[in-house]
């Protein structure tokens, strides 16, 4: 009876303690220092006060599949899955920075949602992605922006510290040492449009002709005769709208607002008029595409 008893001391006592329970921190694999050279970086973390405000900024969710590009010690994609249930992943080309990233997601229980891979950025499908985030030097934005523009429209681009050239960012926050940017990867839209539409109690074809330059989007449409600049134009992801003042007599026009997801080479959205009761469906196909380089 006193062995069993014994025994059974010794088992409780193993079970509660936390270092032969396997309830403690294991020790890291890997101490990395700041400014250790990279590749094509050297290593400097972002705070974790930036890595919140980075989430936030690209309003990350539970439905999100972020990738870090450049992950190092994989802070990013670990709160992201901790504290927002995003699912993702970081790319490093650093080993020892890979193992201390998985061993951290191990730590935090968020392994499972939060992987991480040697691997080069450039050589990695952005695809998945519903959010990328990366603090890289400037060179490496441009050398990634082509790459970054080809994903689906609506996706984020979330940057610490430096810009993406001619690609002004759709959003800024100065709240951290390092400027933070965010870039919403637009639709392809230039090229030319046409649908017909309701005006005055008749069908009229109405024709579109869109420039672009990022999100930035310049146009005139025909109606007939008449030709009109757009106006207010705004895209935002697929979501595009603008305006157009038709002058049906001196001193006095009917203004149209026109909203619609981009799918391809068709848009879906509505018309309102400052003459009409309710909103029209409006339907556009795109019958001509620019030449590839021509945009």
């Amino acid at each position: 009876m006193r062995a069993l008893a014994l025994r059974a001391l010794i088992s409780a006592a193993v079970l509660l303690h936390p270092a032969a329970a396997g309830g403690f921190d294991a020790p890291e694999p890997y101490k990395p220092e700041i400014g250790q050279a990279g590749k094509d970086v050297i290593w400097v973390p972002t705070p974790q006060r930036a890595v919140e405000r980075m989430l936030t900024l690209g309003k990350v969710g539970p439905d999100d599949f972020l990738i870090d590009l450049g992950s190092g010690d994989g802070r990013i994609v670990i709160a992201a899955a901790k504290r927002y249930g995003a699912r993702g992943f970081g790319v490093d080309l650093n080993p020892d920075m890979v193992k201390l990233s998985q061993h951290r997601a191990r730590q935090a229980g968020v392994a499972d949602r939060a992987r991480f891979y040697v691997r080069d950025i450039f050589q990695t499908d952005l695809t998945p992605a519903t959010v990328v985030t990366l603090y890289l030097l400037p060179e490496l934005n441009m050398r990634l922006r082509p790459k970054l523009l080809e994903l689906a429209p609506g996706t984020r681009i979330v940057a610490n510290a430096f810009d993406m050239g001619e690609w002004e960012a759709d959003e800024f926050d100065a709240q951290t040492a390092s400027a933070l940017r965010l870039w919403i990867v637009p639709a392809q839209v230039v090229g030319q449009w046409a649908w017909a539409e309701m005006r005055n109690g008749r069908t009229q074809r109405v024709e579109l002709e869109l420039n672009q330059q990022f999100q930035r989007v310049s146009g005139w449409a025909s109606t007939g005769k008449q030709r009109f600049r757009i106006r207010n134009a705004r895209l935002q992801g697929a979501r595009l709208r603008f305006t157009l003042l038709e002058e049906q007599r001196p001193g006095y026009g009917v203004r149209y607002n026109y909203t619609g997801r981009v799918l391809g080479d068709t848009i879906e959205g509505e018309v309102s008029s400052s003459e009409a009761v309710k909103p029209l469906r409006w339907l556009a196909t795109r019958r001509i595409r620019p030449a590839p380089g021509k945009s």
